[in-house]
């Protein structure tokens, strides 16, 4: 009766940590009113930015501050964080240490959320996580009220969501950082970040001297007291909320107008950068269009700075926000800014940080008191016809209005009410005023006639620019009409007086630039407005590799393994074979291997491709199979087995016995070395049978 060997081999299975949150649920993990713990292990997937972060480590901390686990942040500023079950909620997730990969150095401030509940399996740490959290922790949120959390989260993403659009790209915590939503994000983030760090700069000469991190304590429980950055709650701080007030004014502008500066230098290529990083099909931050949210955002905080900045630049930029349509907004804004204009916005933060308290507490009751009501405005013309040569007396008044400017055949800043004598006038002329407060802006015209003479057309002005999008060191061209006009004045990135059509050659252009062009005539004025984007054409997709081992990779039964991966380029890496399911693009797991042989693939993909690496990992031990090749005829002729080993062909020592006549299998632990193996049956009288083919087993 031959025998034959079927396999010998090593026994080698995963044991993850990291179990799925099917069966958690947040309402029916608590016993109590006041406690909710996990009854599962749960794995909690999140992105971290200010700019995107990497290296820095993820602690998990529990209700009663312990903490329960600690997660690497990747190259993809994405993180694993593990919950134990019976974990207390709600957790905190606190990020320490790392690179902010647009500053190039650790972020200013920790980065922290709070998760009330084991269902959620994605959070997200961002500036606006950790305004939440603090919020929470000075309210001294109820554990169980996961409702006052999410109103939480909605009244600062209304207040200070930097124009980060929820409905369109999902809630900035509990929503997957994708390609689709990264750069909308990490812009919105960004300009958060940036207006704490001003905020902390601007108060660094003064007697309110702060880091970052207690500039966003006193923004949390100033809001935690009545949803408003008034100053006036429990831990908050008059002089940081005014000054933060006016730093997001100044941020929020150079947002909307895609010129975002950080370190005091046009960030947009350092952000675009930073994203294709981490997210290579993730898109640019200058793709990322201004919406209603962000222009009354940035309203609110403009108005904090009614009367605190020379000139009219503020109400200018408030009447720009009130009357220019969104899909020109940034365009308009950015060929109206002026380099004195951004110099003017800068300073008037450090005003702030160093006014006296009478002027903050005027600045901080214009926000936490808006008007309601929009401002009304009268203008009037007496008489409204005049003779060749003859004047006219304007008369005006304004209601809800703080700063009124002049158009049309006057300018310059007016007072809410008064009177104005014309000039003589020998054609049609018209008068506008512009008047805003804190509920908006309202305009109204008049129109003087002089008999017999017809009223001139306004002046129409055209300006092009090609290409409107060029790379560093490109240059441009601008070309521009005018009709009905007398002189034309160039403004925004570049300046002086302009003949009424010509083209104009501009470069080499480093950040992005806007351009306007404003032509009168004796019908008015008109102006054009036109913007270059400047931005770095995305690279070749890097080729993804991946790369996995087990250290060690031979083990005695009972005893771990670690795992270690990495990728590059990689945006996505799912495990197969003996183990499964999606992983981290770089991580570590800890295995306690019990079944033979197992192998540990790990597939890895990206814009750059595929890639695929394995390690096997074995078990000091063979498990040996074999059958009877005329079983079925001569199986009860068996009593038992004879097991041959040695570590030489041929040469074995003494034979181990096996009784069990229906055994057919034996599994044996093994030192290192080369090891060969046969069987033979053991019959009914006692006799050795056949001795089967020959197996051998390398073990190391």
């Amino acid at each position: 009766m031959q025998y034959r060997w079927v396999r010998a081999g090593i026994l080698l299975c995963l044991c993850s940590g990291f179990l799925g949150t099917a069966g958690c649920n947040g309402g029916n993990g608590a016993s109590s009113t006041d406690m909710l713990r996990n009854r599962q292990d749960v794995v909690i997937a999140g992105f971290l930015t200010d700019g995107p972060i990497i290296g820095a480590a993820v602690e998990v901390i529990s209700a009663d501050d312990a903490t329960m686990s600690q997660a690497l942040v990747g190259s993809t500023a994405s993180f694993h964080a593990f919950v134990p079950a019976n974990t207390k909620y709600p957790i905190r997730l606190r990020a320490l240490g790392g690179i902010d990969l647009v500053t190039q150095r650790a972020p200013d401030f920790v980065l922290e959320t709070v998760i009330t509940r084991p269902d959620q399996t994605v959070a997200n740490l961002s500036p606006f996580s950790t305004l939440v959290s603090r919020v929470v922790a000075c309210a001294a949120t109820s554990p169980r009220a996961h409702a006052k959390v999410a109103q939480v989260w909605d009244r600062v993403m209304a207040e200070l969501g930097m124009g980060y659009d929820v409905e369109r790209f999902g809630h900035p915590s509990w929503t997957p950082m994708e390609s689709a939503n990264v750069a909308s994000f990490v812009l919105a983030s960004e300009a958060l970040g940036e207006s704490v760090r001003r905020t902390r700069d601007a108060l660094g000469n003064t007697a309110d001297e702060v880091d970052a991190d207690a500039v966003i304590s006193a923004l949390s429980c100033d809001l935690a007291a009545d949803r408003v950055l008034d100053g006036r709650g429990d831990g908050s701080s008059p002089r940081i909320s005014a000054t933060f007030h006016a730093a997001s004014a100044g941020v929020l502008v150079e947002t909307v107008t895609k010129r975002l500066r950080v370190d005091d230098a046009d960030a947009a290529q350092r952000l675009d950068a930073a994203i294709r990083e981490v997210r290579p099909e993730g898109g640019s931050v200058l793709d990322v269009e201004p919406n209603p949210l962000v222009m009354q955002q940035t309203r609110d905080h403009l108005t904090a700075l009614l009367g605190r900045v020379p000139g009219d630049l503020i109400p200018r930029l408030m009447r720009l926000f009130d009357q220019t349509p969104a899909a020109q907004l940034h365009t308009v804004i950015a060929a109206s800014l002026s380099a004195d204009d951004g110099t003017a916005l800068a300073d008037s933060v450090r005003a702030v940080a160093n006014a006296d308290a009478q002027a903050i507490d005027a600045i901080l009751a214009s926000v936490a008191a808006p008007g309601t009501v929009a401002p009304a405005v009268s203008l009037a013309a007496a008489p409204a016809e005049v003779g060749a040569g003859q004047t006219t007396r304007l008369s005006w008044a304004a209601a809800d209005a703080k700063a009124c400017w002049a158009s049309g055949a006057w300018a310059g800043e007016r007072s809410v009410e008064g009177t104005y004598t014309t000039s003589p006038l020998t054609l049609p002329t018209r008068y506008g005023l512009t008047c805003t407060g804190s509920g908006g802006t309202a305009s109204q015209e008049v129109s003087v006639i002089v008999p017999g003479v017809p009223p001139p057309a306004a002046p129409r002005v055209e300006l092009s620019a090609t290409p409107v999008t060029v790379s560093p060191g490109e240059s441009v061209t601008l070309a521009w009409t005018s009709s009905d006009s007398t002189g034309c004045t160039a403004g925004g990135n570049w300046s002086g007086t302009r003949p009424s059509q010509g083209q104009e050659s501009l470069g080499p252009l480093s950040v992005g630039q806007s351009y306007s062009l404003a032509c009168v005539g004796p019908g008015g004025a008109g102006s054009d407005f036109v913007s270059i984007d400047v931005r770095i054409p995305p690279a070749a997709p890097v080729a993804v590799t991946s790369s996995i081992q087990a250290s060690p990779a031979w083990l005695a039964r009972g005893a771990s393994t670690t795992l270690n991966w990495s990728s590059k380029g990689a945006t996505q890496c799912i495990a197969s074979g003996a183990w499964s399911g999606a992983r981290p693009v770089v991580g570590t797991a800890t295995v306690t291997p019990t079944t033979i042989d197992s192998t540990f693939v790990l597939s890895c993909s990206g814009a750059g491709g595929n890639a695929v690496s394995s390690t096997q990992v074995s078990l000091r031990a063979a498990r040996l199979a074999w059958r009877a090749a005329d079983e079925q005829t001569s199986v009860g002729e068996i009593t038992g087995f004879r097991i041959f080993h040695g570590t030489a062909p041929g040469s074995y020592g003494a034979p181990i016995a096996v009784s069990d006549s229906s055994a057919r299998e034996l599994e044996m632990e093994l030192p290192p070395g080369t090891h060969y193996f046969a069987v033979a049956p053991l019959t009914a009288s006692g006799a050795v049978g056949p001795i089967s083919n020959e197996v051998s087993k390398v073990v190391r």
